[in-house]
């Protein structure tokens, strides 16, 4: 593990194919597993707060199971209601998201979503997610 990533060098163990992974022994004691590396940001916050992590992902690396799906939108939560659990996290989770890149400089390209309206019936829920938008404070055209 590189020494200038933000992650502690005991918080990830990638275990290879069953053939060859290193079981972890009983001993190994640990406060908590994580199971999939897709939870890795739950795992780094468990090791800052000083609990002993262990990640266990049955890929052969990180970023090759459910995480190779993902669509990589950060999303709005633009059509939830406000008092929704699911918008809340969704907007504290963009901030937060945008707050770690730009501490760590790493480069989010920000580059918007289209939503059309294909006929005259879509109109009406266009003009309602534009009014959204900007009850959201994001920007929009």
């Amino acid at each position: 593990m590189k020494a200038d990533t933000p992650w502690p060098d005991a918080l990830v163990r990638h275990l290879r194919p069953p053939t060859y992974h290193r079981p972890v022994r009983l001993s190994d004691q640990r406060d908590v597993v994580v199971v999939g590396a897709g939870g890795l940001s739950v795992a780094r916050a468990l090791a800052n707060g000083g609990r002993r992590v262990l990640v266990v992902e049955r890929e052969v690396a990180a970023g090759r199971g459910g995480t190779s799906r993902s669509s990589g939108v950060v999303h709005a939560a633009l059509h939830h209601p406000d008092d929704w659990l699911k918008t809340r996290l969704a907007r504290k989770g963009r901030a937060m998201l945008y707050a770690f890149c730009a501490r760590h400089d790493v480069a989010v390209a920000k580059t918007g979503k289209w939503i059309v309206a294909v006929d005259e019936t879509e109109r009406a829920p266009l003009t309602h997610a534009k009014s959204r938008l900007s009850q959201l404070h994001i920007s929009h055209q």
